[in-house]
C-alpha cells in the first residue's frame, strides 16, 4: 500500500493506449493508484523492484518474455506483488500454467475497464480469479498435475544420489559421453545409470525420463533464477 492507503498498481503492457486508458480510470479511484508503467518485460522487472507494487497488470504476449515468465520472476523476487495476467481466450492449459507460475488472476484481454478494476480490487483482497467458463477445467487440470507430481516425486525418491545427478545432467541436454567425462566414470557406467533411471521412472527412453521430470518441474529446482531470466532475455541490465 502507498502512504495514502491506496493499492499501488504497475501496468506492464506493450500498448500505450491500454496503459493510458487504465490509468485514466484508476486515477479517479480512491483506493487504487498507478505507481509505474512498463512497455516490455525488462522494464517491468526494473519498475517492480523499484516501486514494489501491490498489483502488476500484464499481458500474455508481453515481450521480450511472455507474461507467464514475467509472473514467475516476480513471484520469486517480489511475492508481495500480485500478478493479473491478460489472456487471449479461455485456454485452460495457459491458465493452469499462469496460476502455477504464481498469477493471482487471469482475465480475458477484452475485459472491460470496470471489470479489470474490480479484478484488481479482488486480488488486493486476496482472491484468486479465473474466467468462470474455465474454472472447472482449470481446477481439474491442477489436481491432475498435482497427482502427477506426487507420483513422479515418489519415483524420484527411488533414485540414488548419483542417478539423480545423471538425470539432472540429462535434463540439461548433456550426452552420455559428456556425463561420463564430467563424473569421471566410464561410458558404460554412465549408460548403466541411464538404464536404471529409465527402469525406476517407468519410461522407455531417456527422452521420456527428461520429459517426465521437466513437465512436473521436479528437476531443475536448484537452477539459479538468473539463468531463467537470461534465457528469457528479460533481465534488467
Amino acid at each position: 500500500m502507498t502512504g495514502d492507503g491506496q493499492a499501488g498498481v504497475l501496468l506492464a503492457h506493450s500498448q500505450r493506449l491500454f496503459r493510458d486508458a487504465v490509468r485514466s480510470v484508476l486515477d479517479h479511484e480512491d483506493d487504487l493508484v498507478v505507481v509505474a508503467e512498463a512497455s516490455d518485460g525488462m522494464r517491468a522487472v526494473v519498475e517492480a523492484v523499484r516501486c514494489r507494487p501491490d498489483v502488476v497488470v500484464t499481458e500474455q504476449d508481453l515481450e521480450p518474455c511472455d507474461g507467464v515468465t514475467l509472473t514467475r520472476i516476480l513471484a520469486d523476487r517480489l511475492p508481495e506483488s500480485h500478478v493479473i495476467l491478460l489472456v487471449d481466450r479461455n485456454d485452460e492449459d495457459a491458465l493452469v500454467e499462469a496460476i502455477e507460475a504464481g498469477a493471482r488472476a487471469c482475465v480475458r484481454r477484452d475485459v472491460s475497464i470496470i471489470g479489470l478494476t474490480e479484478t484488481i480490487r479482488g486480488v488486493v483482497r486476496g482472491e484468486t480469479i479465473v474466467p468462470a467458463p474455465a474454472l472447472g477445467g482449470v481446477f481439474a487440470r491442477l489436481i491432475r498435475r498435482r497427482d502427477e507430481r506426487d507420483l513422479v516425486a515418489r519415483l524420484l525418491a527411488t533414485l540414488t544420489p548419483r542417478e539423480r545427478e545423471v538425470l539432472r545432467r540429462l535434463a540439461e541436454g548433456e550426452s552420455t559421453s559428456t556425463i561420463a567425462q564430467a563424473l569421471e566414470i566410464s561410458k558404460e557406467t554412465a549408460r548403466t545409470h541411464v538404464h536404471r533411471i529409465m527402469r525406476k521412472l517407468q519410461v522407455h527412453s531417456r527422452i521420456g525420463a527428461v520429459m517426465l521430470v521437466t513437465r512436473t518441474g521436479l528437476i531443475g529446482d536448484s537452477l539459479d533464477l538468473d539463468d531463467d531470466i537470461r534465457g528469457a532475455a528479460c533481465a534488467p541490465s
